[in-house]
């Protein structure tokens, strides 16, 4: 089934580019050839740049009519990095000016493996691509399941170390809050092979807590990997990866395999959104991006909601003297996604149940926190 998607998406691209050819590189697929050019011209890290010459020739030569001097530089290109599926989308280009529409095609497929929003700023009907007419191509059934977070199975494939447990088991007793026995989806991705979420995992959610990445098989819900990511947020999940980007400077975006988790490649920011992802400032423009995609409520947030304020008076100061001078509820919190490569008949849906927690220490006075759980589940 991933192979027809992947096959239907790379003749549409190709069909498109076809129209824009017919009279040569027309204005706008120029002016986008122009826009890379610029782009690598900015490229400050000199390793990065040297990478990047092959794929600045190539564009150039392109936009001069240069066929058979640009298919050499990019081929250049697109042998000197794996990952540069900008590369690769433009060889694809190249060749289909050249007259080579099978190898042409063969490239611009490989483009979309590695990024399925490569296209996205040479194709301007991109969100077109995805009719409801398309979901006859999966026949199949599809399953279902939902995983509750935290739970056994998840934490069992979460790689941890004796420092490890001794630091959970001090944050257990010096906060008062359960270490580890509450969860908060940050960020999901449905847009790969596999779903992807980023989520809150400790005791307090609101000060207390890991950050942790987790990869769902898509057809059993079967927890391929977890790893422990702090600082980082989720931007999307492809075919083969899950994408990270450093919260922190240096900003950096890592590639994590997307069956193993292991780290596959990493990234400088201005090196990512020119050869990997030129429309990475734009895709929550793109529909096919907003609907497999989603960031959930912060957890500040969330805090605050469900935190109830108290109507002052003397009721309520005494009452702070033994409890807490506010009361709170639980909130519910729901978003539902469609993953693009299946065309609609696989959704989930997710969903944070966030409760504002209440300690009482005889000797420190009341406490608040901010408690959870999770539901990621694959509805049809």
């Amino acid at each position: 089934m991933m192979e027809q998607v992947l096959t239907y998406l790379a003749k549409k691209v190709f069909d498109e580019l076809c129209t824009r050819l017919k009279e040569g590189l027309k204005a706008d697929l120029a002016a986008q050839a122009q826009l890379l050019v610029d782009r690598l011209d900015r490229i400050e890290e000199k390793i990065d740049r040297q990478l990047a010459l092959p794929l600045k020739a190539g564009v150039t030569f392109l936009r001069l009519g240069k066929l058979e001097e640009a298919i050499t530089e990019l081929v250049r290109a697109e042998s000197a990095d794996a990952y540069s599926s900008v590369a690769k989308l433009w060889l694809g280009v190249a060749l289909l000016s050249d007259g080579n529409a099978t190898a042409a095609l063969g490239y611009i497929e490989h483009a979309i493996l590695l990024n399925p929003f490569v296209a996205s700023q040479i194709v301007a009907s991109y969100d077109e691509f995805f009719p409801s007419s398309i979901m006859q191509l999966n026949s199949a059934r599809p399953t279902q399941w939902v995983q509750q977070l935290p739970n056994e199975e998840v934490l069992g494939t979460l790689k941890s170390d004796w420092t490890t447990g001794l630091k959970t088991l001090g944050k257990e007793l010096g906060s008062g809050f359960a270490a580890r026995r509450s969860a908060g989806i940050s960020a999901i991705s449905i847009s790969g092979k596999h779903p992807v979420i980023c989520w809150r995992l400790g005791g307090d959610l609101s000060y207390d807590y890991d950050e942790v990445t987790s990869v769902f098989d898509m057809d059993t819900g079967r927890c391929l990997w977890s790893v422990l990511t702090k600082n980082t947020v989720l931007c999307f999940a492809t075919l083969r990866h899950a994408i990270l980007r450093a919260g922190t400077e240096p900003i950096q975006y890592e590639f994590r395999d997307l069956e193993t988790g292991k780290m596959a490649r990493l990234m400088t920011r201005d090196y990512f959104e020119t050869v990997f992802c030129p429309a990475t400032i734009d895709l929550q423009a793109l529909g096919v991006f907003t609907k497999s995609n989603k960031r959930m409520m912060e957890a500040s947030v969330a805090y605050g909601k469900t935190r109830v304020e108290l109507r002052k008076g003397w009721r309520s100061f005494l009452r702070s003297f033994v409890d807490h001078d506010h009361d709170y509820l639980t909130l519910e919190e729901t978003e539902l996604l469609d993953d693009p490569f299946r065309f609609g008949p696989h959704s989930f849906r997710v969903v944070n149940q966030w409760r504002h927690a209440h300690i009482f220490y005889p000797q420190a006075g009341p406490k608040c926190g901010l408690a959870g759980t999770s539901i990621v589940a694959r509805i049809s």
